[in-house]
């Protein structure tokens, strides 16, 4: 499996400038509340908002090294802690369902003689325990935009559906990931759909994956102190996520309460999530907009937040793990 970094740079110049282009022509319409917002914006408020995103990434990249630690996946520390935070800032900036990331910690793990299907369950485990963090996020969301009587009717309707099937596949997926006897079948059934459609039978690596799936469960069963270190920092992770967004408000001069936060950006990341955008850009940052101007913070200083917010959290970061991601091909494998 090739990686090929030129490609993936000039695709996120692509995004960069499209993100911008976007801003550009929204804050066009309203160009003197832009430069009254920006002009009396407190722009050290954002290098503190860089520093928690370090914070940010660094309790991801920890939880991705005590993930790996669960399924004895024995690099070195440090390099795991790279993976993981290459992985993530590629996931955040081009997500594709996940895929991206996953690609490049294969990539980056084969050489030191980790099994494909032990790196592909650790970061389902990974994946899932991140997921479920941003689904009671998102349930708190969507239950406080019914509760305070923000949407109405058919609005309120759909966001109690909404919060109903994002609970029924996280249900679904605890099943299938930790019960090894509704897996099977499942993947029984995969293989088949395999044969019938690329007439291609892929029965051995399922077993295989499976496998690494229920080591991972015993593992979680023997240590479970470990797995509750692993859910703190991911929920350090979403916190302080959180923070940095709540810090690009005030840095515009607008404080926003903690309910109204997190159902905002809650919203609007499971939005980016689910379109077909790579990295949700634009979809991302106008429902993140949109939401909180229907809470009622101006429509201006949303727009420019969430401008903010992507960049301090998503580009710089990506655009440093380029450095990393070379260098770490570089060093000689264990």
């Amino acid at each position: 499996m090739n990686v090929d970094m030129q490609s993936r740079r000039k695709v996120s110049i692509i995004i960069i400038v499209v993100v911008f282009l976007i801003g550009a022509a929204v804050i066009a319409f309203d160009w003197q509340e832009v430069r009254r917002v920006m002009g009396a914006a407190n722009w050290f408020l954002v290098i503190v908002a860089l520093m928690f995103t370090v914070i940010s990434y660094f309790s991801f990249g920890s939880a991705y090294v005590a993930t790996n630690r669960l399924f004895q996946i024995n690099v070195s520390r440090w390099k795991l802690f790279e993976v993981g935070y290459i992985s993530i800032a590629l996931d955040n900036i081009l997500a594709l369902s996940g895929a991206a990331g996953l690609s490049i910690r294969i990539v980056l793990l084969r050489p030191y003689g980790v099994k494909t299907s032990r790196i592909i369950a650790a970061s389902i485990y990974q994946s899932y325990f991140n997921a479920l963090v941003l689904l009671v996020l998102l349930l708190v969301g969507l239950l406080y935009l019914v509760i305070s009587g923000t949407v109405h009717g058919g609005a309120s309707t759909g966001a109690l559906f909404s919060a109903g099937i994002m609970a029924f596949f996280i249900i679904l997926a605890s099943i299938s990931i930790f019960v090894r006897k509704i897996r099977s079948p499942i993947l029984g059934a995969l293989n088949r759909i395999s044969k019938f459609v690329a007439h291609k039978d892929i029965m051995f690596s399922l077993s295989t994956f499976n496998n690494s799936l229920s080591f991972g469960w015993r593992a979680i069963r023997n240590r479970p102190s470990a797995i509750l270190t692993i859910l703190g920092l991911i929920v350090g992770y979403w916190g302080f996520m959180l923070v940095v967004m709540w810090l690009c408000f005030y840095a515009f001069g607008q404080t926003i309460k903690p309910d109204i936060l997190i159902t905002g950006f809650t919203i609007g990341i499971t939005a980016g999530n689910l379109s077909m955008v790579p990295g949700g850009f634009g979809v991302q940052e106008a429902s993140m907009a949109g939401i909180y101007a229907l809470m009622g913070i101006p429509l201006t200083t949303a727009i420019l937040s969430v401008i903010l917010f992507r960049v301090c959290y998503d580009i710089i970061p990506y655009i440093v793990s380029w450095s990393l991601y070379q260098n770490l091909l570089r060093q000689p494998k264990q």
